[in-house]
C-alpha cells in the first residue's frame, strides 16, 4: 500500500525523542491518529518563511515543508508524520 499526503501536512520529529520512537507505525492508522514513518535526512533547503526537508525512507523519498527550526543534520535519523486524514491511499506505480 502506498500512501501520499500534501508536504506541508507532514511534520518532521526528532528520532531522539523517546515518544517518537514509541509511535512508529506502518500502514493506516486509526481515524484521529498519526502514521509515523522513520528515515534519513537528505537536505534542508530553506525558503523564506519556510524550509523543505527531503527525508529518504524505506518506500521513498518524502518531502516535508516546514516553519520550524530544522536540527537535525543531513545524514541524520528523523521520523515524518502525517494525521492519519490527511493521507490518501494509492495505487502502486507500474
Amino acid at each position: 500500500m502506498l500512501l501520499v499526503a500534501r508536504p506541508e501536512r507532514c511534520r518532521l520529529l526528532a528520532v531522539t525523542d523517546p515518544a517518537t520512537t514509541r509511535r512508529i507505525k506502518w500502514g493506516v492508522a486509526p481515524a484521529g491518529t498519526e502514521v509515523v514513518v522513520p528515515g534519513t535526512l537528505r537536505r534542508v533547503v530553506p525558503l523564506g518563511g519556510t524550509t523543505r526537508v527531503d527525508v529518504d525512507t524505506a518506500a521513498g523519498s518524502v518531502a516535508v515543508l516546514t516553519t520550524a527550526e530544522v536540527t537535525t543534520a543531513p545524514g541524520g535519523p528523523v521520523c515524518v508524520a502525517v494525521d492519519a486524514r490527511d493521507a490518501r491511499e494509492c495505487p502502486p506505480p507500474g
